[in-house]
């Protein structure tokens, strides 16, 4: 084999190698003057003890939602659509009495726990109505979104 051909050779190696690397780590390469695919908007939460911080409003449609916990504590971050007429104080009631009957919101995404520290992720795809950002968890002081963990949200 010559120089040339070792090289080609070498070359074709490398490049399955990118590509290869590029599908594990989920990286979608696109062709000089390709058109770009937009990507689905995301947000990150940040949670606190007690509070949600986000990055930027919650929009509508498919949404990536990155969750940080920079609290002391194990946190959620539970997203529940409220029916119409329905506030997330029965959310909350329905919460409060050991989770009996049937739900009131629906639940459409969220993480049951993140440790603190710790990186979760979730996807949603929010139609129009009323929403609910909570945190569930209980500890000494109380229910946490009786502490401060609740972030109600509309999609027009």
């Amino acid at each position: 084999m010559r120089w040339r051909d070792r090289h080609t050779y070498s070359g074709r190696r490398q490049h399955a190698a990118a590509v290869a690397l590029a599908a594990i780590l989920g990286v979608v390469a696109s062709p000089a003057g390709a058109a770009h695919q937009p990507q689905t908007p995301s947000i990150t939460v940040v949670l606190t003890d007690h509070h949600f911080r986000l990055t930027a409003p919650v929009q509508g449609g498919p949404l990536a939602w990155r969750v940080r916990n920079e609290g002391t504590e194990p946190h959620q971050a539970l997203v529940i659509k409220l029916p119409p007429r329905v506030t997330e104080f029965a959310e909350r009631a329905w919460i409060d009495r050991g989770r009996t009957g049937p739900e009131p919101g629906e639940r459409v995404g969220g993480v049951e726990s993140v440790a603190p520290g710790k990186e979760a992720a979730f996807e949603t795809n929010l139609k129009p109505g009323a929403y609910i950002l909570v945190c569930t968890m209980q500890e000494e002081e109380g229910r946490h979104y009786d502490l401060g963990m609740i972030y109600r949200f509309e999609i027009e």
